[in-house]
């Protein structure tokens, strides 16, 4: 079945219920630069009161002092669960982020928390894992602190529409791993370098299908607007012509992609033929036992 018609999300206030939650996290944190923004990027996660997660830290070949600043941090918080991965040049977020969930469990619950945004207080972790538990979703998105505008904008899915994914985002490992890297390049076969979320949450939100994501009104993070104010390049609020252009251009090789298959997991369909399948096999057995 294929993700074709329009669907609409579960939208709403998360509040923790239970004493005990079960869900493991991975930070799927990736920079290029920013060094100015690792500790308080690193602390807003090493505060969370839930402490089953890990971090998997992706240096895109940064040239600023990014790789001393996370070795000493890693020395000054030992027991602080980070891997640091370091690209021998850029690649850009859409190659650094699979590079970073490719290196987690399948039944694990990625949060993409850029390396220049912070999480809001410490119970995060217990809103997702609230929200994952509960609802049984495969994904989330929102929300950013003092802005509701792309949680409110979000009615419903249309691949040929402008969609929102408001950060902050979250997705199972295993459906990520199962969007195909020709979502994520364009058609010379190059890594997208910018609207690298569109291109990856598109994917997701298809695999996921319907009533299988949800957007979440809870303020979670800080999306910091630093990289779309000051980088001339990427940066979507003040890019120039060239950027522009190439970011249109991407935008369109994703809205023309055949939509991808939904992920039915072990459905009930499923679930009665492999009971009947065991039951075959137990009646050979005793019958041949006899």
């Amino acid at each position: 079945m294929y993700y074709i018609e329009s669907s609409h999300p579960i939208k709403k206030m998360i509040y923790p219920q239970r004493s005990f939650y079960n869900t493991k996290f991975c930070f799927v944190t990736t920079s290029y630069n920013q060094s100015q923004f690792i500790i308080q990027n690193l602390d807003s996660i090493r505060i969370q009161n839930y402490k089953n997660y890990y971090v998997n830290y992706v240096d895109d070949g940064s040239t600023d002092d990014t790789s001393s600043i996370l070795l000493k941090y890693k020395k000054d918080y030992p027991n602080f669960p980070m891997k640091i991965i370091t690209n021998s040049k850029r690649y850009g977020p859409c190659y650094s982020r699979k590079l970073s969930y490719m290196n987690t469990e399948n039944e694990d619950v990625c949060i993409f928390l850029d390396g220049d945004d912070f999480l809001v207080g410490n119970n995060v972790l217990e809103i997702l894992a609230e929200a994952y538990e509960t609802h049984k979703v495969y994904a989330t998105f929102g929300s950013m602190k003092g802005n509701y505008w792309q949680y409110k904008s979000f009615n419903s899915y249309d691949r040929k529409q402008h969609n929102y994914y408001p950060h902050l985002r979250t997705v199972k490992s295993k459906i990520l791993k199962m969007v195909p890297d020709k979502y994520l390049k364009d058609s010379k076969n190059n890594w997208f370098m910018f609207t690298t979320d569109v291109a990856l949450f598109t994917a997701v939100i298809e695999l996921c299908g319907k009533k299988k994501y949800m957007f979440l009104k809870n303020e979670i993070v800080i999306y910091n607007q630093y990289n779309n104010v000051n980088n001339l390049n990427d940066g979507y609020n003040n890019q120039n012509a060239n950027g522009q252009k190439i970011r249109n251009y991407y935008h369109e090789v994703i809205t023309n992609m055949l939509p991808l298959e939904i992920y039915e997991g072990f459905n009930n369909t499923s679930f009665i033929y492999y009971n009947v399948f065991v039951l075959i096999i137990l009646i050979c057995i005793y019958k041949k036992c006899k």
